[in-house]
Order: C-alpha cells, then structure tokens, then sequence
C-alpha cells in the first residue's frame, strides 16, 4: 500500500509548492512527516511495505487549486495504492482519500474524511454504480450528504505503472 499525503498548514511547513522530488538520495529528510509505517528509499523511488495507513506526510501546504502527479505502483496483487490530500497533517483520514485499486485490486475511490464509511457495502457499492449510470444528476441531489464517490471498478497488474 502507497499512502503519500500532503497536508494543510497546521503542522510545521518546510517546503513550498510547486514541489518536485526525485527520491535521489538515502534518507527523506526534512520535507517529509513520519506518521508511522515503513518507508524508505530504494533506487529512486519511495517505498512503503507494512504502512498499515499510517501516513507518510509531505511537510508543504497546498492552495486551493492544486495540481498533484505522482507515479505508483504496487507489486502485490492487492494493489491498494493510496494518497491522502488537504489532512491535517497528523491523522489518517483528515482530508480527501484517493484510492486505486483498493479492497483487494476491486474498487477506486475518491473519499471525504473516512474511506470506510458505512455507505462502503458491496451492495451500495453496486447500488451505487448502477444509480449513477441510470442518471448522475438526480442522484448527485438525492444524495448530498454522502461523502464519496465511487470512480470506476479497476484492476491492476503489479508492477504495472500508474500516474495519478
């Protein structure tokens, strides 16, 4: 699992956007807020085994129009790569969770606040998708509260490359 954020200016900023890193180099430095996990770098790239959604936090704060790109890739067939934007730079959940291939390589998502909300059923998951088909306009005002939206169904091979 890949669990990059970024947070809100609550929390010591030590670097500007826009912001670039190569992962050149053998520690992440000062730009970078461990929130628990294991992280590292290996050959250009930034690594997580284990992170169990304890987020590795980009000291920068973004505005509020933002571009953000990023390659990931996971190497298990679970895949669940994830990124985590406007937190608050201390907790999992804080901000926009965006999610690729989560829950065993099956569902992408982008989520307010909280990926496991109770709406995350498979069935409304499905209910879901099929509402938004039929017509995305009358559920987008039916349902103004729900704090997620459900993207599209993937399925990635590992190793394969993804750019957000």
């Amino acid at each position: 699992m890949l669990a990059l954020t970024a947070c809100a200016a609550r929390v010591p900023v030590t670097t500007s956007v826009p912001f670039s890193d190569t992962f050149e180099r053998a520690d992440l430095g000062p730009n970078w807020k461990f929130g628990g996990g294991e992280w590292n770098i290996s050959a250009g790239a930034l690594h997580s085994s284990g992170a169990e959604n304890a987020p590795l936090w980009l000291q920068a704060a973004l505005p509020r129009d933002v571009t953000i790109e990023f390659d990931a890739w996971s190497n298990s067939p679970a895949v669940d790569i994830k990124c985590e934007l406007f937190g608050d730079g201390r907790n999992h959940q804080s901000g926009y969770i965006v999610i690729l291939a989560g829950w065993n390589n099956s569902t992408s998502i982008i989520a307010r606040l909280r990926e496991h909300g109770s709406e995350r059923t498979p069935e409304q998951t499905s209910r879901l998708i099929a509402d938004v088909k039929a017509d995305a306009c009358a559920l987008k005002k039916a349902n103004k509260e729900l704090q997620e939206r459900i993207s599209r169904r993937v399925h990635l091979q590992p190793a394969s490359t993804t750019t957000f």
